[in-house]
């Protein structure tokens, strides 16, 4: 019986080991996921505030195009 206890014993320990492993895992992959779709947003808040930034220095160069972009909103 003995030695039926010395390979059932490791065999639970590395089960139990692999669990906590693969929690780890599942919780790096989530913390990953958060973080990408921290990123995206940054990435998407900032194409947009170039995009204004490009706009205003396209606007400012073109007083006509400026005015006809003001009459449109009117």
């Amino acid at each position: 019986m003995r030695h039926v206890w010395e390979l059932v014993v490791p065999f639970f320990a590395t089960l139990t080991r692999l669990d906590a492993v693969t929690k780890l895992c599942e919780r790096l992959q989530s913390t990953l996921r958060c973080l990408d779709d921290q990123f995206r947003d940054l990435n998407r808040t900032r194409s947009k505030r170039m995009e204004s930034w490009t706009a205003y220095w396209t606007i400012r160069g073109k007083p006509a195009a400026a005015i006809s972009i003001l009459l449109l909103f009117l």
